[in-house]
C-alpha cells in the first residue's frame, strides 16, 4: 500500500511489514472507512459487494509518519505508546499548547494557524514559523502536519538532515544509490505538503565554502523548491534575512520559501495568496520547569 511516499526502500519495506503484523483480519475501528466498505485490512478497504475490489485507508500514510516520527512526537509530548487512533495527533498536540506561556503573542498567533487550518488544506499560501529556540514551532508545525495526513493530504516532514542525507546519496559512486536517491526526491516533490523543519539549524558541511547558498543540500533544497507546486510549511530559528545568508539555505531558497502561492480552484478561478508569517519568540519553554524552580 506504501507506493512511492518519498520512504527509503528499506524504511517502505518495514513500515509495510508492521503495517501487515498489526492488521490480521478486518477492523472496523478505522474512522476512514466509508459507507460502502466493509472495513480496514491491511490498509485497504474492500468495497462492498465487489471482489477484489478495494481503496487504499486514506490514513496509511498518518499510520507510516506516525511511526517513522514517534521519538520527536514523544519530544513533544505525545507518548510513544498512545494510539494514534483512538488520540489523534493534531488535535491532542494543538491541545497541550499553553498559550500562556512567556512567548510573545503566542495566543494570537495560535490563532492565525487555526485560521490557515480552516482555510482548507487545497488553498493557496504556505506557511512559516519563525522564533527563538524553544517556543513551540515544531509543536505547532507538528500539530498541523498530522491533521492535515488525518485528512487524507499527501504530506512529508523534512528536516535539515534528511536534505544532507540524500545530497550525499545523488553524489554517491554508486548507480543504484544515486538512482534511488532521485526517485526518492521526485517522491518529494509529488507531495501536496512539504513540511521543512529547523531549516538552517546548523551547517550540513563543514568543509564547503561558507558563502550563502553554497552548500550540496542548498542546490537540493532549491531543486526541491523549484519542483514542487503544494503548500509548504516551515520553520527556522533564523528571519528570512538570516536564511538568506545560510549555506544551507541562501537567498533564492528564500525568494520561494516565502514567495507568493497560487493553486486552481475546482471552478477554474486562480487563488493567489501571501505566505503566513507567524512570530515566536520569547523563553526557551523545554526549560519551562526549570524557571519555575528558580521563581519558587
Amino acid at each position: 500500500m506504501l507506493e512511492n511516499l518519498g520512504f527509503s526502500e528499506g524504511l517502505a519495506l518495514q513500515l509495510a511489514a508492521d503495517e501487515a503484523k498489526g492488521q490480521l483480519g478486518p477492523s472496523h475501528n478505522c474512522p476512514a472507512i466509508l459507507e460502502d466498505e466493509e472495513g480496514c485490512v491491511r490498509g485497504s478497504h474492500p468495497i462492498r459487494g465487489q471482489r477484489n475490489k478495494w481503496r487504499d485507508c486514506r490514513l496509511n500514510l498518518y499510520r507510516a509518519e506516525r511511526k517513522r516520527l514517534a521519538a520527536q512526537l514523544a519530544l513533544c509530548g505525545y507518548p510513544e505508546h498512545e494510539d494514534e487512533i483512538q488520540a489523534p495527533i493534531g488535535p491532542a498536540l494543538w491541545a497541550s499548547i499553553d498559550p500562556k506561556r512567556k512567548v510573545a503573542n503566542l495566543r494570537d498567533e495560535m490563532k492565525r494557524a487555526s485560521e490557515y487550518k480552516r482555510r482548507g488544506w487545497q488553498s493557496a499560501g504556505h506557511l512559516a514559523l519563525i522564533g527563538s529556540t524553544g517556543v513551540v514551532k515544531s509543536h505547532l508545525i507538528f500539530a498541523l502536519y498530522f491533521s492535515a495526513l488525518w485528512d487524507g493530504v499527501v504530506g512529508l516532514y523534512l528536516t535539515m538532515s534528511d536534505l544532507r542525507q540524500a545530497s550525499k546519496e545523488l553524489d554517491s559512486h554508486n548507480e543504484r544509490v544515486s538512482h534511488d536517491a532521485e526517485y526518492r526526491i521526485k517522491g518529494w516533490q509529488k507531495r501536496k505538503l512539504l513540511v521543512f523543519d529547523d531549516l538552517g539549524d546548523r551547517l550540513t558541511d563543514q568543509r564547503m565554502s561558507r558563502e550563502p547558498g553554497s552548500t550540496k543540500a542548498a542546490a537540493l533544497l532549491l531543486d526541491v523548491l523549484n519542483g514542487h507546486s503544494g503548500k509548504r510549511m516551515f520553520a527556522a530559528n533564523l528571519d528570512s534575512d538570516g536564511l538568506a545568508e545560510h549555506p544551507d539555505i541562501g537567498a533564492r531558497a528564500v525568494s520561494r520559501l516565502f514567495g507568493d502561492h497560487r493553486v486552481e480552484t475546482k471552478d477554474k478561478r486562480v487563488d493567489m495568496q501571501p505566505c503566513m508569517i507567524l512570530s515566536l519568540y520569547g523563553d526557551d519553554q523545554r526549560q519551562y520547569l526549570l524557571a519555575q524552580g528558580e521563581q519558587r
